[in-house]
């Protein structure tokens, strides 16, 4: 994984994206790496729908924030990229469809041969986790190995925290073979 500032993740700063209004793929920080935070030294901030240009949402997951607001976790791609998304349900409209705010993200890295993205199937220290996403490689009895990167969304933070990749573990529960 890349950072557009090497060294402490809590103001990253990218000089090519900094004072940007978030639209399109500037929007995603994918110029400079995987993370570049929406809305911290922002004068605006990306909402969807819709996706910018040449993005589709393949899945996700609705989360509740520790104040009871409701969050959603996206797997966007594009030709390009693939990212996670951390967005703040804003309203709905009047035909019921979600509209969000994003509020973090982070670029997944390339997938080497033979490599996947877990969902739902991870656990941190032995407790499962179903917002944990991993990289790794999937061996015939449905364990993931060779985990290289892993991250969870801070709900209290509303950010995505990288993950000590020795203490994430993926596998597929029996019901689910």
């Amino acid at each position: 994984m890349e950072r557009c500032h090497r060294g402490t993740l809590r103001r990253p700063f990218c000089p090519a994206l900094h004072r940007i209004v978030l639209v399109g793929a500037a929007a995603l920080g994918v110029a400079c790496g995987e993370r570049e935070r929406a809305g911290d030294d922002r004068p605006a901030a990306l909402t969807y729908p819709p996706l910018p240009p040449g993005f589709e949402e393949v899945g996700g997951m609705l989360l509740r924030g520790p104040d009871g607001a409701e969050l959603g976790m996206t797997d966007v791609r594009s030709d390009t990229a693939q990212m996670l998304w951390l967005g703040r349900l804003t309203h709905r409209d009047d035909a019921g469809k979600a509209h969000w705010e994003l509020l973090d993200r982070v670029k997944l890295s390339d997938l080497n041969a033979g490599e996947s993205v877990a969902w739902i199937d991870c656990a941190l220290d032995g407790v499962p986790d179903a917002s944990i996403v991993a990289i790794g490689t999937w061996t015939p009895t449905d364990t993931l190995r060779a985990i290289r990167e892993a991250w969870r969304p801070d709900l209290q933070r509303r950010r995505f925290a990288p993950l000590p990749v020795q203490r994430v573990s993926c596998s597929v529960e029996e019901d689910r073979r």
